[in-house]
């Protein structure tokens, strides 16, 4: 089994039609597709500089393709990122909101792919043209973007999954997590390097995972109002992002990964970086993020560090040890 592993932190800043985009973007019946191939282009960037760097695995931050709303061809999404992974032979690791309809819809979605135009040699096509696949969806939009998609009462309306995803150099689907708490149980899953995983449980540790992925989408806002009560340091927000990946790394003996979206100088859209690799023994590994730039960053890493820290802090076999 290998033991040493670099990781890509993709720390990318998505753009968001409800957000960034202008306001004839946000019209019920204009394509949303500029907001998507935007960041699909911006991810596939990321991992062609990641594979040429000689990256085992890129990881993105949570919502890194479509923010919170453009969530109904997340399938075609998942399938644009497989053949990426397939084509630069490394494993991505995301998360994609999948929007499912109920089974009693009485207009599904839009069976064709309206991805198919974009490459894996990152290319941007041309915004004024637009794809008889992307029509479709378009028409669909129009169709449903008003009182039942918005709706989340209503009978017609989509369900949505925020998944966490691991998809390997083969463009194998071989991890996935609802993110939705109590939805699906936190399983573990075998990579080349040994056992992984999503977030952060006990039951987790429990499994003997060495590596645990965490998407993340934590803004330099999260603790507003509240934070303005009190007198407070300035990065408060970062120092505690910073703060609980260390932690979680030494509480469960793991090396932990966290990326969170970052913005270029200047930005105000409280994106605030920060991603990097933790581990016992380590602390936060070199070649970490530190600040809200946006880029590619490697982390080479030797995961036989995690039997040196078990050796010294005993916590995964405490915790065993109370269990019985």
């Amino acid at each position: 089994m290998t033991n040493k592993i670099r990781i890509a932190l993709a720390q990318t800043n998505p753009i968001s039609v409800e957000v960034d985009l202008a306001e004839s973007e946000k019209d019920k019946h204009v394509s949303p597709f500029p907001t998507l191939e935007h960041n699909l282009v911006d991810a596939a960037r990321a991992v062609k500089d990641a594979a040429e760097r000689g990256a085992d695995v890129v990881v993105f931050p949570e919502y890194f393709l479509q923010g919170f709303y453009l969530t109904f061809p997340s399938r075609h999404l998942e399938a644009f990122l497989k053949r990426l992974a397939k084509s630069h032979r490394i494993g991505i690791v995301g998360s994609i909101v999948h929007g499912v309809l109920p089974e009693t819809t009485e207009d599904p979605f839009p069976t064709s792919d309206p991805f198919t135009h974009l490459s894996a040699e990152c290319s941007l096509p041309d915004r004024c043209t637009t794809s008889p696949e992307q029509q479709a969806w378009i028409d669909w939009l129009a169709r449903n973007m008003t009182d039942k998609v918005e709706n989340a009462g209503h009978p017609q309306a989509p369900i949505l999954h925020n998944t966490a995803f691991y998809i390997d150099e083969n463009g194998e689907l071989i991890g996935e997590l609802y993110l939705t708490p109590g939805e699906v149980d936190n399983k573990a899953f075998d990579t080349k390097w040994g056992k992984a995983g999503f977030l952060i449980s006990q039951a987790l540790a429990d499994q003997g995972v060495k590596l645990i992925f965490a998407p993340t989408y934590w803004l330099s806002s999260d603790s507003q109002p509240y934070l303005d009560e009190w007198p407070h340091a300035p990065d408060y927000e970062y120092q505690l992002l910073q703060a609980l990946c260390f932690t979680r790394s030494v509480e469960t003996e793991t090396v932990y990964i966290m990326v969170n979206p970052g913005q270029p100088t200047g930005a105000t859209n409280d994106h605030m970086g920060g991603s990097g690799v933790w581990s016992p023994l380590r602390g936060k590994v070199e070649g970490s993020f530190e600040g809200h730039g946006v880029g590619t960053n490697i982390v080479e890493i030797d995961l036989d560090v995690l039997g040196r820290a078990r050796e010294l802090y005993k916590v995964q076999e405490d915790w065993k040890r109370t269990r019985k």
